[in-house]
């Protein structure tokens, strides 16, 4: 049976969110009663959502033991949908600090955060994948016996840049319509294939998100380009406040192109940067504490 209802063995519920590809929503497994959710992604005569579908599903089959991986259980079609059935996860960072407005993430959690996403990136690339899209609203947390843990979902734009000999073979570069995005990376949108240093300056930007500010917000794309460009160089001129952003920062823009970054290098100096916050080590699970007037996870 295939309806906008009942799909397979899924009953859909509550719709969770709406684009121009489709929607996501709750759908319970008749054979478990579980409730997971689904991705209904329209097809496209062009074939284009079609693509970003078999990228995403043959992504996920292989990243499927990766920790901080959004878990897939099935996928399939119907004759105007395909759809991806996924576990189903708490609020998304975005809404979270849209639930908060006034407030930013505290810094111990911001960067336990970035922590736990450069180690799942690190974990990524060395299957030879790049994520490309990484921003708040792809990021998600994970709440399972009392731990929380951050998990990167959409791989609809992931790539592949090693071969089946784990040789490099860079992606074709993206057409410039990501120009105009506030999270594509300066060399990304100026025609250069997203590689793995291209993820980590979209954690930089992140960074940047996590506490209420991007520098190029509401800038024209030309311009956008130049200001990532500058921040790059000099990230101390744009950080205002949040001065505590830019030795990170720096280590993160600074991973050159095509070449293996250094985790362990950034994985320090984060782990350096929440201990002396009294926030002892840095882990899989988000337990930062309070800090007034702020976000946590709890």
């Amino acid at each position: 049976m295939s309806t906008m209802q009942q799909i397979g063995n899924y009953t859909l519920g509550k719709v969770l969110g709406r684009g121009s590809f489709g929607s996501v929503q709750l759908a319970q497994d008749k054979r478990s009663n579980e409730m997971r959710v689904m991705k209904l992604i329209r097809k496209e005569r062009d074939g284009h959502r079609d693509e970003t579908w078999r990228r995403e599903t043959f992504t996920l089959t292989a990243l499927s033991d990766v920790s901080g991986v959004t878990k897939m259980f099935e996928y399939g079609s119907t004759e105007t949908h395909n759809w991806i059935v996924m576990e189903q996860l708490s609020d998304d960072l975005i809404t979270i600090v849209r639930r908060n407005e006034t407030k930013m993430f505290s810094k111990p959690t911001s960067y336990q955060i970035m922590w736990q996403l450069v180690k799942i990136l690190q974990d990524i690339h060395a299957i030879g994948i790049v994520h490309t899209d990484i921003k708040a609203d792809n990021l998600m947390v994970s709440y399972k016996n009392r731990v929380r843990k951050l998990v990167l979902v959409d791989y609809g734009l992931s790539c592949w840049f090693k071969d089946h000999n784990q040789n490099r073979t860079p992606p074709a570069p993206f057409d410039n319509r990501c120009m105009h995005l506030i999270h594509t990376p300066a060399k990304t949108a100026t025609g250069h294939p997203h590689m793995e240093a291209e993820d980590l300056v979209q954690v930089a930007y992140l960074s940047c998100s996590l506490h209420q500010f991007m520098p190029w917000k509401d800038v024209e794309a030309p311009k956008m380009t130049k200001m990532k460009k500058k921040f790059a160089k000099n990230p101390k001129k744009y950080l205002g406040n949040h001065q505590d952003l830019k030795p990170i920062i720096k280590m993160l823009v600074k991973q050159k192109h095509g070449v293996e970054p250094d985790y362990e290098g950034i994985l320090d100096l984060l782990q350096d940067m929440f201990g002396s916050l009294g926030g002892g080590l840095a882990s899989g699970s988000l337990n930062a504490f309070v800090v007034a007037g702020a976000i946590n996870i709890p």
